[in-house]
């Protein structure tokens, strides 16, 4: 006989023993899984990725409360950076949970999300899209959070090792301007070389470019320096002038090209000794075709800087025989644009000086004899310049140039940023980049009206082709018009 039975029939024979009275169980029953723990849970499934992205926007919608509390925030990062790290997959769906974890993630405003925000941008093998790297930088810009700045860094060097070509330049470059002037310090410690994590990923990059036959092949140091240089001359900041004009001095002529451009992207009024420099370089460029990249590029810098400082330099550019054609006219175009009525009439006395048969003269076409028929008009009238943009229509060149002088003319004048704004409405691209331009070197204090009218315009336009042609400049514009308001 087994023993249970023995014990069986042992109680049945024997009187029950008293026994206290017993209270009722406290015991608690097991909790349920909160929807955040069961988000995790369907994220590492993909058969259960429909279920995690609902569950995901369900918590997406109370991060958009703007009641939710600080805890209830770092608890919903929590759970999407623990979704994300499990989730796997190339389905539709689950790229559609992946896009809702991230920019759930970026929505929070929790320093919770930044660790798993910044694996997402280190994760650049498996079945993760390039593309998602990019968001998740985007998304690091968005938080604002300083422990992201190492990321971001390297996330300027990022590519695809599948598709080289795609990178995460330039939303890194605009996070890092978002983030503040809290980058300098390990900027310039990048630009030192002394970034293992960023010279491991260029030098990567390099193998790649050397496998596929490409020549020549940049060194690591103008990688490294070029990019770094950019984002230095968008943030300014203690220190960062005197590292851009120790960069023009560099032995490569690509480095001073990138430190000129760079400096010229410092806010404020371009110094004599700035300008001296940086047209040193451009007359130190190469001749042949890498030469006339970097001479267009600089010459392309010295266009933004509306400031003026360049004009004598482009009206000697204009006529110099030594310079290809094709700069030339591009000299003459950003004169044109740039110049008030007294620089118009100094062109017109400096190109009388070309031989008759000189080329030039046939690619003076329009919209240069339209800008300078403005430049007469106006001359260096503020409120000229500003009744012209808004009486121009959309596809009138004459709305480009007025915007042009407006910002020059117009530094931290209220009614000239209130006119530049409202002419953002307009679709036409070649306006909305000539009014990007010209806020960001009027409004020297920020503006908060124009950041509030681009944050807009990405939430209306976002997939559309006019949005797509302006969003680098037009976040870049907004992360400078940010940090100039609170630096």
């Amino acid at each position: 006989m087994r023993w249970y039975l023995v014990l069986i029939l042992l109680g049945a024979c024997s009187a029950p023993a008293a026994r206290p009275p017993t209270a009722p169980s406290t015991a608690a029953a097991p909790a349920a899984p909160s929807a955040r723990d069961l988000l995790v849970d369907d994220a590492a499934d993909p058969a259960r990725h429909e279920a995690a992205f609902e569950r995901a926007r369900s918590l997406s919608a109370e991060l958009a409360d703007a009641d939710a509390d600080a805890a209830r925030r770092d608890a919903i990062a929590t759970s999407f950076g623990r979704a994300l790290a499990v989730t796997s997959g190339t389905e539709g769906i689950t790229n559609r949970l992946r896009n809702e974890l991230v920019r759930g993630l970026g929505s929070s405003g929790s320093p919770a999300a930044v660790a798993p925000l910044a694996a997402t941008v280190r994760r650049v093998e498996g079945d993760q899209h390039f593309l998602f790297n990019r968001m998740a930088v985007v998304e690091l810009g968005r938080l604002g959070d300083e422990a992201a700045i190492p990321v971001l860094i390297e996330a300027l060097y990022l590519f695809d090792p599948d598709a080289p070509t795609l990178r995460a330049d330039d939303v890194a470059a605009e996070a890092l301007v978002r983030v503040g002037r809290a980058a300098v310090t390990p900027l310039l410690e990048t630009l030192r070389g002394a970034n293992p994590r960023v010279n491991a990923i260029v030098d990567s990059f390099i193998t790649i470019l050397q496998g596929a036959g490409l020549t020549p092949l940049p060194s690591r140091e103008e990688i490294v320096h070029g990019n770094a240089m950019w984002v230095l001359g968008s943030l300014g900041g203690p220190g960062v002038a005197e590292a851009l004009l120790a960069e023009t001095e560099a032995p490569q002529s690509s480095r001073r090209s990138a430190a000129a451009g760079a400096l010229l992207r410092l806010a404020g009024p371009v110094e004599g000794p700035v300008r001296e420099r940086v047209e040193a370089v451009f007359s130190s460029t190469p001749a042949g075709h890498e030469g006339a990249l970097e001479r267009g590029q600089l010459l392309g810098s010295m266009g933004m800087a509306l400031g003026g400082a360049f004009l004598p330099f482009l009206r000697e550019r204009m006529v110099d025989l030594d310079l290809a054609l094709e700069r030339r006219v591009q000299a003459a175009r950003l004169h044109a644009r740039l110049a008030d009525g007294a620089e118009v009439r100094a062109a017109d006395a400096t190109l009388a000086r070309l031989p008759e048969d000189d080329e030039l003269a046939s690619y003076l076409m329009e919209p240069i004899p339209s800008w300078n028929a403005l430049a007469r008009r106006c001359g260096d009238r503020l409120a000229c310049y500003r009744r012209a943009l808004a009486d121009a229509a959309d596809g009138d060149g004459d709305a480009v140039k007025a915007a042009t002088m407006a910002g020059r003319f117009g530094v931290d004048d209220p009614a000239t940023l209130e006119a530049l704004v409202d002419r953002l409405d307009s679709r036409d691209v070649a306006l909305r980049v000539a009014l990007f331009t010209a806020l960001d070197h009027a409004a020297t204090h920020g503006s908060p009206r124009a950041v509030a009218r681009i944050a807009r315009m990405r939430i209306e336009e976002e997939g559309e082709p006019t949005w797509h042609a302006v969003a680098p400049i037009a976040l870049m514009t907004q992360a400078r018009l940010q940090l100039r308001a609170d630096p």
